[in-house]
């Protein structure tokens, strides 16, 4: 672990929002001038999720080294410090290390993480010590309403909300999902409910489990749900698949040669562009083939001129450009930075309130930071891509965009 620490500016929140002390709780108005708030960050920058982890990692000393250098001399100071640590996306390593930093170094505040399992895993040790976590598990399954987790990715539902409608525009009538779900018992995906507000009806879910074994069972179970629509009966053309798993589509989709498995439509959520770049072959000549459709996170016009100054920051840092999802990373930095410097060493409750507040009021590298119920970004937009061939090489092709504002 290394131990950073800098004197941040206490108003430094109006370069991102407006606060007047109206709008701040009278705990923080009363505080002293001088105070000290500490933040823990934890991502995986050594085994399965490096990539991500650094880009984590990165985007939040960006975003602080940048409200570092806005110190104005002339106001109060808080004196910001952020402890660092490599979880290797292992749940038990996460749990203990957050534990040690808030037991050892009084740290109530964390960024990072990453995955379902890492975010599960200390679910009830932050209820417990009534900790924050602004996290980016879009696919975490603990987020709850009004809890102390905070998911700075889009919403999942906004994913299901806006393939439900372009499955409706596209005439479909039934649609069998298949996900990795870990303990093989959700008969039903979250997608239906979407679904179903068309009059498309769904099947009984086909449970990936992320192991690397035979797929026999899944692939006959898939077969036996395209008879069965085709039977109903519906047409080819109005039947789909829905493919909401990186397993899935690594798994399956290379042994379907079968031609049953062409005669309808292919849809995969955001982990198509992600696994196809692994498998530049036979995947997308399926994919090809059954003008398979995936979605992809855009930013929309109104972030690109901050995520190019964000980008630029990145680059000087790292050597490396910066992707569009990191653009997540660094404003959830930048209002959490913001945040605890506006409301100091108040209790967590204070915090997140104002949390909330800032970034509902914010449009940054990312666009608007709008939050949800459950603490997730409220508003996305999609491209819906499908792969094309093109000079002998493989690239995606928007067939068309679509957006929750």
């Amino acid at each position: 672990m290394k131990y950073l620490k800098f004197s941040a500016l206490l108003l430094l929140v109006a370069v991102l929002y407006s606060c007047s002390e109206k709008k701040c709780t009278d705990p923080v108005i009363n505080l002293p001038d001088y105070s000290e708030v500490r933040i823990g960050v934890l991502s995986d920058t050594s085994r399965s999720n490096i990539e991500v982890g650094n880009a984590i990692k990165n985007s939040f000393e960006v975003a602080y080294d940048e409200l570092r250098n806005e110190q104005n001399q002339n106001s109060s100071f808080v004196n910001i410090k952020y402890k660092y640590a490599d979880h290797k996306s292992y749940p038990d390593t996460v749990l203990a290390l957050m534990k040690k930093m808030h037991e050892e170094d009084s740290i109530d505040i964390f960024y990072g993480i990453i995955g379902k399992n890492e975010v599960g895993a200390v679910k009830d040790y932050i209820d417990q010590e009534n900790l924050i976590l602004v996290g980016f598990s879009s696919s975490s399954s603990e987020l709850e309403v009004d809890d102390n987790l905070f998911n700075f990715t889009p919403s999942r539902n906004i994913q299901y909300e806006l393939m439900a409608r372009a499955m409706n525009d596209a005439n479909i009538k039934h649609v069998i999902t298949m996900e990795t779900n870990h303990d093989g018992t959700a008969d039903t995906h979250p997608i239906s409910k979407y679904l179903a507000e068309y009059g498309i009806s769904t099947g009984k879910n086909i449970n990936l489990y992320e192991k690397e074994t035979e797929t026999s069972e899944d692939i006959e179970q898939l077969r036996k749900e395209i008879i069965d629509a085709h039977e109903v009966p519906y047409k080819s053309e109005e039947i789909a698949v829905y493919v909401d798993s990186f397993f899935g589509l690594w798994h399956i989709m290379h042994q379907l040669d079968e031609e049953i498995f062409s005669t309808v439509k292919w849809y995969g959520s955001t982990v198509s562009h992600a696994i196809f770049e692994l498998d530049l072959y036979t995947i997308p000549d399926f994919a090809q083939e059954v003008g398979y459709i995936g979605m992809n996170l855009i930013l929309d016009d109104i972030a690109k001129d901050k995520f190019n100054i964000f980008n630029k920051k990145y680059k000087a840092k790292t050597g490396q450009e910066a992707e569009e999802n990191y653009a997540y990373y660094y404003d959830a930095a930048k209002l959490m930075i913001t945040t605890a410097v506006q409301c100091r060493n108040a209790n967590t409750s204070v915090f997140k309130n104002q949390f909330i507040k800032t970034a509902n009021n914010y449009i940054g590298a990312s666009g608007f930071t709008a939050l949800d119920q459950y603490g997730a970004i409220k508003y996305a937009t999609y491209n819906f891509d499908t792969p094309i061939k093109k000079d002998d090489e493989w690239t995606w092709e928007t067939q068309y965009t679509l957006s929750n504002y």
